[in-house]
């Protein structure tokens, strides 16, 4: 095939082979043929190039709709109503980010976000969204791109929606919230680790606090945490004993 390559990581011939490629294949036929949705929304959608989907289609002998929006695009059903207004006032999404994710056209997003019984919702969940963001900021005393990264949104619209409601910024070190954790944090930040496999700078933009205060808390006596390292060797942070020598031989 020809066309934009998919990135690396998510190349269809590396995530899926046999079995898992079929069911793919079969997906994108039929949300083309079903669904009427247009091939860039199922490439968005499945996560694979246009030129794939377009090879896909094209290999299974589907007969391509005109490049008009389809049916399916020119409408939205009640329970796509609700996604769009989700996407756009939880989310933060764009208009054309939504029409493209949801396979509908701009216009039907704006038609749906332009009703006036949307408009409540829509008016409703973005001042929810606002006063959680505040209150993260705050009263929890998380950074601003933590806060970003936890609601779903960019870190400009976090930013910017500080800023309107003249919230007073802390300067850019860390927060006093952000050098100590509570007995639920601790647990969290042990749990993301080993279970969630997450690395320490992650949890740390993530929970809203400091590297080492996380590298503090997984090396904590008594915490029996398996520390990774960059090498992929791993040491035991269990305190209770001593290290192993690196040494040692």
């Amino acid at each position: 095939m020809t066309g934009q390559e998919v990135p690396a990581g998510r190349d269809p011939d590396v995530r899926f082979i046999g079995a898992g490629r079929r069911e793919l294949n079969s997906r994108i036929i039929r949300m083309y043929t079903k669904d009427r949705m247009t091939i860039r929304a199922i490439a968005a959608e499945v996560v694979v190039s246009y030129s794939y989907a377009h090879g896909t289609l094209e290999e299974a002998g589907v007969e391509f709709r005109s490049t008009g929006s389809s049916p399916a695009a020119t409408k939205a059903t009640r329970d796509q109503v609700k996604e769009i207004i989700r996407r756009y006032a939880v989310r933060g999404e764009s208009v054309r980010v939504i029409a493209a994710a949801m396979g509908v056209s701009r216009r039907v997003v704006d038609g749906v976000l332009k009703l006036p019984s949307s408009q409540k919702f829509v008016d409703a969940d973005r001042r929810a969204l606002n006063r959680r963001i505040i209150r993260m900021y705050t009263k929890d005393g998380m950074t601003v791109r933590a806060i970003a990264t936890e609601v779903g949104v960019s870190y400009g619209y976090a930013y910017r929606t500080l800023e309107e409601a003249e919230v007073e910024f802390r300067s850019t070190g860390p927060s006093p919230a952000a050098t100590r954790v509570n007995r639920a944090q601790t647990q969290e930040i042990i749990d993301r680790y080993t279970v969630r496999g997450e690395s320490m700078r992650a949890i740390a933009a993530a929970m809203g606090v400091t590297r080492r205060v996380v590298e503090g808390v997984l090396n904590r006596p008594g915490s029996e945490v398996t520390i990774r390292t960059r090498g992929g060797a791993a040491c035991t942070a269990d305190l209770g004993g001593e290290r192993p020598d690196p040494e040692a031989t």
